[in-house]
């Protein structure tokens, strides 16, 4: 054991794992105290480690005589364990003890992490999005098949699909569902990654070693219930009496019955919190088409964290490429648009084309405007033929005065092209 000195009170030698310096007796009695001033959680772990064995044991209950002369130092903290009745199930309520703020702290921590990393998932509008259209899109691919019905989309597929591309060998699925969502309006839906605050923590913490680790202690407040009978004797063995007294056994029972109180009701709280967890977890698995008795929490986590991973590469990709063709649209109307609006520039400020403009709005006013004016003393060809006509009728010229009128008759009309 390696810490010398007398079992009932000696010195003890150095270079025990912490224990040095510690005398025998007084150590056993103040696991029996339960002294947290004495022996801390790093020492109570040590001493455990040094408990005899069986066989080491019975040979030093059969010896008689003095220890403290006839003994040495490992045979000598043998003898003086063997003076305290259950001293390593005192030790474990001990341990218990000191163990049970800091465990069920982490306990308490890690089922919530889990629990709210699930409800996280299966809340997000933003993934089952995703996810439906990932579905559709695989029910097309299978479609003919035995899988193209499908109602659900597994772990394995989920991340199958990340990497599945189509006919350019560039685009993959996730790609064109990305697309498929922004086309359709769903930009705030896409941002479903920063909901899940808990999904990292909760992809290093299974729910099943939560589960087992407050299993432990409650196995180990079930044992304080055998130190309710401990004696209130000396020791197991030895000619002397041992460290241990009827009162301070008497004492170690009180305590032990109010530590196992006290954590009875701790460990209650915190196995409802961890039930919790664990009905959240079987949620998450069906939520994902998984069976929940192979496939914990953390292996869910996982390949979300890994397909999450994939969705913002995606994402970004995809948008990176809708704001270059936005750009490169944006340019072409852009010149477009000067191209058509040169040729306009340079009519309006030629003088000839102004004038021709204006000419044309003036001559869209009426029948007649714009129009050269005929005068009455123009010559046409029906005035010339009534001229003939009263000549031959009254064998005058045409220089006298036969009654004929200049210009248009009264009643005359004018020509078919005046009007």
């Amino acid at each position: 054991a390696g810490a010398g000195g007398e079992a009932g009170g000696g010195g003890g030698s150095e270079g025990e794992g912490g224990l040095e310096g510690i005398r025998y007796g007084p150590l056993c009695a103040s696991v029996y105290r339960m002294d947290e001033a004495e022996l801390t959680l790093d020492k109570l772990e040590t001493l455990s480690e040094l408990m005899p064995s069986p066989e080491e044991r019975r040979k030093v209950k059969s010896f008689r005589g003095d220890p403290s002369r006839e003994l040495g130092a490992a045979e000598q903290f043998v003898w003086a364990v063997l003076q305290c009745p259950h001293l390593e199930q005192s030790l474990a309520a001990f341990k218990l003890k000191l163990q049970l703020p800091v465990s069920l702290g982490s306990i308490d921590q890690r089922s919530a992490c889990v629990r709210t990393a699930c409800e996280q998932v299966m809340n997000s509008k933003g993934l089952a999005l995703v996810l439906r259209q990932m579905l559709v899109i695989g029910n097309i691919m299978n479609e003919g098949s035995a899988k193209g019905q499908a109602s659900g989309i597994t772990l394995a597929s989920l991340l199958k699909l990340t990497q599945t591309k189509g006919a350019d060998k560039k685009t993959t699925v996730l790609d064109y569902v990305v697309n498929l969502c922004l086309d359709k309006g769903h930009t705030a839906q896409l941002d479903f990654p920063s909901e899940f605050t808990s999904l990292e923590a909760a992809a290093r913490t299974p729910a099943r070693e939560v589960s087992k680790e407050l299993g432990g202690l409650e196995k180990s407040l079930e044992s304080l219930g055998s130190l309710g009978g401990a004696e209130q004797t000396g020791g197991d063995a030895g000619p002397g009496p041992g460290p241990m007294t009827g009162a301070l056994l008497a004492r170690h029972t009180e305590l032990c019955a109010s530590l196992a109180k006290s954590a009875h009701s701790e460990l209650e709280g915190a196995r409802g919190k961890v039930d919790e967890m664990g009905g959240a977890a079987v949620k998450l698995a069906k939520y994902f088409g998984e069976d929940p008795k192979t496939c914990d929490s953390d292996k869910v986590f996982e390949a979300l964290r890994q397909f999450i991973f994939a969705f913002k590469a995606s994402k970004e990709k995809v948008t990176r490429t809708r704001n270059a063709n936005l750009r490169k649209k944006e340019k072409q109307a852009t010149a477009d648009a000067k191209a058509d609006a040169k040729p306009t520039a340079s009519a309006a400020g030629s003088p000839a084309m102004a004038a021709k403009a204006a000419a044309k709005q003036t001559g869209a006013k009426g029948s007649f405007q714009g129009r050269p004016v005929v005068k009455a003393s123009q010559s046409t060809p029906r005035s010339t033929l009534m001229r003939r006509r009263s000549q031959i009728a009254g064998g005058g010229d045409d220089s006298g005065d036969s009654g004929e009128e200049s210009g248009w008759e009264s009643d005359a009309q004018p020509p078919a092209e005046a009007k």
